[in-house]
C-alpha cells in the first residue's frame, strides 16, 4: 500500500477519506451535499455504488393517479387536471408528499382511505391545490387550498 496523497480533510463539517490504494482516487465520501446533489446515504463511494439514497427533485407528470414512490407535482397551475383522483400505492415511501392542481365543474371523488385534514374544502370552476401524503396501509391524509 502506497503513501496516501490526502490527509483526512473537513467538506462542509463531513470528513473527506483517503483511498487506501496508493491514495490516488478517493474512495468514500460522508457529505450533506455534494455539487447541490444532496447525498442522504452516510457514506458516498466513488464508484457510485450507493447512490440509492440520492434525493429526487419534483417531476411534473399528468394525469390523477397518484402514487407515493417518489415526488411529483400532478399537472400545473396552466394545465390543471380534471376528474377523480385514483391512487397507485405500489412502494409507497413514509415522507412523499404530493401536490396535485386540479380545477373541474363537479366535486372529484377521492379513494376510500383518504382523510381531509383541515377545513379546507374543494371549490368547484377554481384552481384546487391538493396536498397528500401517505401515511402507511391505505391512509392517504390531504388538504385543499385555493390561491387568495
Amino acid at each position: 500500500m502506497g503513501k496516501s496523497l490526502y490527509s483526512n480533510t473537513n467538506v462542509n463539517n463531513e470528513i473527506l477519506r483517503n483511498s487506501s490504494d496508493e491514495g490516488t482516487s478517493v474512495q468514500s465520501l460522508s457529505a450533506t451535499t455534494i455539487s447541490a446533489t444532496t447525498i442522504s446515504a452516510t457514506t458516498f463511494y466513488g464508484d457510485g455504488s450507493n447512490l440509492s439514497g440520492v434525493t429526487n427533485y419534483p417531476i411534473y407528470v399528468t394525469g390523477n393517479t397518484v402514487s407515493f414512490d417518489s415526488q411529483y407535482f400532478y399537472n400545473s397551475r396552466t394545465l390543471p387536471g380534471t376528474g377523480n383522483i385514483t391512487e397507485d400505492l405500489t412502494d409507497a415511501k413514509l415522507g412523499v408528499v404530493q401536490k396535485i392542481y386540479h380545477n373541474d365543474v363537479s366535486l372529484p371523488s377521492f379513494p376510500s382511505g383518504w382523510i381531509l385534514v383541515g377545513s379546507g374544502t374543494y371549490t368547484i370552476g377554481v384552481l384546487n391545490i391538493i396536498m397528500c401524503e401517505w401515511i402507511g396501509g391505505t391512509s392517504v391524509e390531504y388538504w385543499i387550498l385555493q390561491d387568495q
